[in-house]
């Protein structure tokens, strides 16, 4: 398993550089809720995409407001697209009061899981807990969406009893009290998976000098800069400078000194921990 973290206007992030050596994996980032965005988005996707930190979106259900109104909030709010190495997009389903019919709440849900995939070509993922889905006024445990990834909000030692399909989710948010990187409180989730499977849910791809991803290269300087590898300029361009630091770091740890950000040197590099 791996550790990350979901984020709101409710949480406040004193240093976002923090995170790069917190042992966190990845990072979800509230988008938008109805018919809106949320206005701190922008921002903290951004800064999340210059940490070590794999990061995702998404969007707050309310089902008495048009599925395709919210759909297009959401796809408004991250620009229209998902590139490779973001998380799936999530529609988070959970408002308690909300008094449609079950048929209802399935039609509309299922409206914006469409329109949102079609869109982007990326599979969304349901975030929602048992004590919501299973009740009778609400979705009365309908296992219309098991095949959809799932992210379980559950408070518990355990993950408890699945619902609606569900066998065992993707994601388990185990609590809303985290602390972690001077962020409190926040909340704490976790992976089912291996750091290569978490890759592969990501699309996420090797970074080298012939590769785009500015934001993350950035990463890759500050945290080879703060570990003593990296004495050149932190600017986002994968060059030879940032190339012959990784290849020294990747000597250093005992791995394979190609030059390439993969998989096992993110996991050094980051010191992504694994549970």
């Amino acid at each position: 398993m791996l550790q990350g973290i979901d984020l709101s206007k409710w949480n406040t992030v004193p240093d976002y550089n923090k995170l790069s050596s917190s042992g966190l994996a990845f990072a979800y980032i509230k988008a938008s809720e109805a018919g809106y965005n949320d206005p701190e988005y922008r921002e903290r996707h951004n800064a999340i995409g210059e940490t070590g930190l794999l990061r995702g979106s998404y969007h707050f259900f309310k089902a008495n407001v048009d599925p395709i109104v919210q759909a297009k909030a959401f796809l408004n709010a991250i620009g229209h697209t998902i590139v490779d190495g973001e998380m799936p997009p999530v529609l988070d389903i959970e408002d308690p009061k909300e008094q449609l019919t079950v048929m209802q709440y399935e039609d509309s849900v299922e409206k914006w899981l469409n329109y949102v995939e079609g869109q982007t070509s990326i599979k969304p993922m349901i975030y929602t807990g048992g004590w919501y889905w299973t009740q009778l006024q609400t979705l009365d445990n309908t296992s219309r969406f098991s095949h959809y990834p799932l992210w379980l909000s559950s408070y518990t030692p355990t993950y408890g009893k699945m619902f609606g399909g569900w066998t065992a989710p993707s994601l388990w948010q185990y609590t809303e009290k985290g602390n972690i990187a001077d962020i409190n409180p926040v909340d704490l989730d976790y992976y089912y998976g291996s750091p290569s499977d978490l890759w592969s849910f990501c699309k996420m791809k090797p970074i080298s000098k012939s590769t785009s991803f500015a934001p993350k290269a950035k990463a890759v300087q500050d945290r080879l800069s703060e570990v003593g590898f990296y004495k050149s300029a932190i600017d986002g361009q994968f060059g030879a400078n940032t190339e012959n630091a990784l290849m020294a770091f990747q000597k250093a740890k005992g791995l394979e000194q190609n030059g390439i950000m993969d998989v096992n040197t993110w996991v050094e590099l980051f010191e992504i921990k694994t549970f």
